[in-house]
């Protein structure tokens, strides 16, 4: 079975005080089972207008984190997916930031 994407757990990760880490994207997740407990699993690709007058009108996506499986009781960060760089290593990462695919 392939990976199922998840977001970084970062309720027990020290940072240092005036600094903010954004979450990595892990594989691990489980599969199914919408709640709470899988809440850091559930991205949604969502077509975006952009205002490039390069670009082909109608065919940009992005992947966005911010699950509704437990609007009330999951304490989550919303967020754009995108390409994070840490010493040297690219992976992916949930970030403020925009970043299409067409």
């Amino acid at each position: 079975m392939a990976g199922v994407w998840q977001v970084e757990d970062m309720k027990d990760k020290k940072v240092p005080e005036g600094m903010r880490l954004r979450p990595s994207i892990l594989v691990g997740g489980e599969p199914g089972k919408p709640g709470p407990k899988t809440a850091r699993n559930w991205f949604k690709i969502e077509k975006v207008e952009t205002k490039k007058p390069s670009a082909r009108p109608g065919q940009h996506y992005r992947i966005y984190y911010c699950p509704n499986v437990c609007p009330q009781s999951c304490n989550v960060e919303c967020g754009n997916i995108g390409v994070s760089i840490d010493d040297d290593t690219a992976g992916l990462g949930l970030s403020k930031g925009f970043l299409s695919c067409s």
